[in-house]
């Protein structure tokens, strides 16, 4: 899709982190190099200032929306292309929402939140078909993303829908999958929500039709027809189950009626999906289905016989120790993200990384499958700083032959491989 406009989502405060200002300018560079406008928040302030006036210094247009409330406390931007004042916060997210094509979410706090869970939830009901991004700094939106699976597994958010909200940490290539981004297909009539709140009010066989109330019985407050309503002659209605069986095949119990529920017996429980070519659990019960693999990388940075490792927390693996490592970013080759990786969560800078060998481990508990492609660092000199402590509690150097325990999945199948130990 063409994007002509994209809504940024944004913090008015720049954060504890020089690199989101950063982040937010390289974003309105971005947008205005190609040619894409920006539509947010109307303020000068914070990451909101930021990505406003960088798109502006590279001649990009810039949209601002504010609400009458936050323009009488005069924090609007006054250099902006143009500058639309509305009355409320509910009139500037619609306007926001209308003018955009797509919608990126820079960090920010629980304003940021709610526009971005809005604008997915609006992709999700099919209001509009607009994508939505996390530009990733600094890892700002892990928690985030690990809410997200967490929600999966729980049973309150689809995994196609999990795929409505995409990320990346460099501004260039999240456009791109938000330029090429497509919306999930429907859910089945089964799995839909209105198909699962419960049991649809209809005649029995041998009831008489009932016409649905008209627009003036509507406005008088006549009622439709309930399950369980007895009919004049004494029939009642009945609840037919939901069901993707033949009309013959569904099974109807009368309201009401102990007898006729007990014999048409408990519901049909739901189906899942198993994952490819794993077997049921004893006793029939399906396997949690796993999402498509993801690529990672690790950065072995090996130093006279020994080995830098981290503490992971706040995300899958939490309490196990792993090397530096993370995804690979669309476009990006899996060497330049152990480079990356390693300087952002730890500060070393590599000269360059070797591809060692590759593992692949699945993780049910979040329906996940991870190939991590591991790299062997060289020239990283200097002690690990801890960059990013939301993910890591330490760094610290193990020998080789004396590991701590216990390991992140990828790891421990490293060195269960015929790659290990590694030579620098």
């Amino acid at each position: 899709m063409a994007l002509r406009r994209v809504c940024v989502y944004s913090g008015s405060s720049p954060g504890g982190d020089p690199a989101y200002a950063a982040a937010a300018a390289r974003l309105g560079s971005e947008l205005a190099e190609r040619g894409i406008g920006i539509v947010y928040g109307g303020g000068r302030a914070g990451l909101m200032g930021a990505v406003a006036d960088a798109a502006l210094a590279a001649g990009g247009e810039v949209i601002g929306v504010l609400p009458r409330l936050l323009e009488e406390r005069e924090i609007g931007h006054r250099g902006l292309t143009e500058l639309r004042v509305v009355d409320s916060m509910h009139a500037r997210k619609a306007e926001m929402a209308t003018l955009a094509d797509a919608f990126v979410a820079l960090p920010g706090g629980l304003g940021t939140l709610e526009e971005l869970v809005e604008a997915a939830t609006w992709t999700q009901l099919r209001i509009h078909a607009k994508p939505v991004g996390l530009l990733d700094v600094a890892r700002y939106w892990q928690e985030l993303e690990a809410l997200l699976d967490h929600a999966v597994r729980e049973g309150f958010l689809r995994p196609q829908n999990r795929g409505l909200i995409v990320r990346s940490g460099d501004p260039g290539l999240l456009l791109d999958e938000l330029a090429t981004w497509r919306p999930p297909p429907p859910a089945p009539l089964s799995d839909r929500a209105d198909a699962a709140v419960g049991p649809a009010a209809t005649l029995g066989a041998d009831a008489p039709a009932v016409a649905a109330p008209s627009a003036g019985d509507a406005a008088l407050g006549a009622a439709e027809p309930r399950a369980g309503d007895r009919l004049s002659d004494g029939r009642r209605l009945r609840a037919v189950e939901e069901s993707v069986d033949p009309p013959a095949e569904r099974r109807t119990a009368d309201i009401g009626d102990p007898a006729s529920a007990a014999a048409a017996g408990p519901p049909h429980p739901p189906a899942r999906p198993l994952a490819r070519g794993a077997p049921a659990a004893a006793g029939g019960a399906p396997i949690p289905t796993i999402r498509p693999p993801a690529v990672g990388v690790s950065a072995l940075v090996v130093r006279d016989g020994t080995i830098l490792l981290g503490l992971r927390q706040g995300a899958h693996g939490a309490g196990t120790w792993a090397p530096p490592g993370g995804a690979v970013d669309g476009g990006e080759e899996p060497a330049a993200t152990a480079l990356r990786e390693l300087e952002e969560e730890t500060g070393l800078r590599g000269a360059a990384a070797r591809p060692l060998v590759f593992t692949s481990d699945l993780f049910p508990a979040d329906r996940q499958q991870w190939v991590t492609l591991h790299h062997l660092v060289d020239g990283a000199a200097g002690e690990p700083e801890l960059r990013e402590p939301r993910s890591c509690a330490r760094w610290e150097w193990f020998p080789l032959d004396a590991l701590p325990s216990p390991l992140f999945g990828p790891m421990a199948s490293l060195v269960a491989s015929d790659a290990w130990p590694p030579r620098a």
